[in-house]
């Protein structure tokens, strides 16, 4: 009998550890059956996958029937909407969506949940706000999965302030950090970054620490030629250069194709800019499309990104491209380093995975740990 329980325990132990995130891997945001069209409110997943493109595990499945403990999203709509994120300290991801019914119109539903998810690939769906309907979540960015900041637009631009385990019912839900139109966020350093649709600019809101309450942007970071007409869809920094002090090299994916760059003008361009002395300058730009195998749907465009730097120094980018069905998980490394010029024949191309047919890949991010250690930061 004790050999048994031995026997029986060391078992559950084994899938306890089978069952979690492994860290250094990929975690992909995807909605859809399979089966039905992708044109109302859709089912989500979580999936992992190794740097190689190796299915890692079983999908995770985000609830979906019982109301008040469900989450759904949308498949129509911008661009950059379900985004996924790690959080700051490297232990939980995070993203937002509705609590409705599948198979409604998009953004029919005024009560918003945001998901997170820790190293144990435990969903909580316990944190949940009220904006009006029709409005559009597009991420929920965290420190330490205790706090959330929300961009969305439609009925009430901006940041949201969400704190763990708020309830609609208990509080209007949230406390509007800012109304500008941000299309993309990230945490670095205790410190909230987001691009700026509306003035197409990298925004630093609350310089040293993370706003809980309205709060104009602190900095606006001048970006060369991203104060012009462009279309930021999502962005990723790092501390590359041990010289050079803070956050130094940042990727931006432009969606304009008429913008006139220094270095590349060309339609839907991944651009590189580096901090050198203080001040950033564009370093290089890669068109898109022209990398492999597209997916059959907008192979020019990228929809969320997230990215490391290895071993051997150089910084490699995983992004989700293409939209809606057959969408494809992507890895771009690049080998011109810091301060070096982004070019078509820097960077490694590699196509990891592809959604399926009715299914779409929306968000992407490095998998949790349960110590942290985001490798973003040096």
């Amino acid at each position: 009998m004790k050999k048994y329980l031995v026997l029986l325990m060391a078992v559950f132990a084994a899938s306890n550890v089978f069952a979690q995130f492994k860290p250094g891997n990929i975690a992909v945001l995807r909605v859809g059956d399979g089966s039905s069209s992708m044109s109302t409110s859709c089912a989500v997943s979580l999936l992992e996958y190794t740097t190689a493109g190796m299915s890692v595990g079983d999908p995770i499945a985000i609830p979906s029937e019982t109301a008040g403990k469900r989450l759904v999203l949308d498949v129509g709509g911008s661009t950059e909407y379900s985004q996924l994120r790690l959080s700051a300290n490297g232990q939980y991801l995070s993203f937002v969506g509705n609590d409705t019914t599948l198979g409604l119109m998009p953004n029919a539903a005024a009560t918003k949940v945001i998901a997170r998810v820790g190293v144990n690939k435990v969903v909580d769906l316990t944190t949940n706000f009220l904006m009006p309907k029709g409005a559009s979540v597009r991420g929920a960015v965290s420190d330490d999965g205790s706090n959330f900041w929300v961009n969305n637009s439609n009925g009430q631009m901006g940041f949201l302030y969400v704190p763990y385990g708020n309830s609609a019912l208990a509080n209007p839900g949230y406390a509007v950090v800012n109304t500008n139109n941000y299309r993309s966020a990230q945490i670095y350093n205790n410190e909230l970054y987001a691009l700026n649709g509306g003035g197409y600019n990298l925004c630093l809101l609350g310089a040293g620490s993370l706003p809980n309450a309205k709060t104009a942007p602190t900095t606006t970071i001048a970006m060369p030629d991203l104060a012009v007409p462009a279309s930021s869809v999502c962005f990723y920094l790092f501390d590359q250069s041990t010289k050079e002090p803070g956050l130094d090299v940042a990727y931006i994916f432009d969606g304009n194709g008429n913008t006139p760059y220094p270095t590349k003008a060309g339609n839907n361009m991944l651009r590189k800019f580096c901090k050198v002395a203080g001040t950033w300058q564009e370093t290089g730009a890669i068109e898109v499309k022209n990398f492999g195998e597209a997916p059959p749907s907008r192979p020019d465009l990228l929809r969320d990104l997230t990215g490391e730097i290895g071993s051997d120094g150089k910084v490699t980018l995983y992004a989700i491209r293409g939209v809606n069905t057959n969408s494809t998980l992507v890895a771009f490394k690049d080998a011109s380093g810091y301060n070096g010029t982004l070019t078509e024949a820097a960077v490694t191309f590699k196509s990891l995975a592809n959604a399926g047919t009715n299914y779409a890949f929306k968000g992407v991010a490095l998998t949790p740990a349960a110590k942290g250690g985001k490798p973003a930061k040096k």
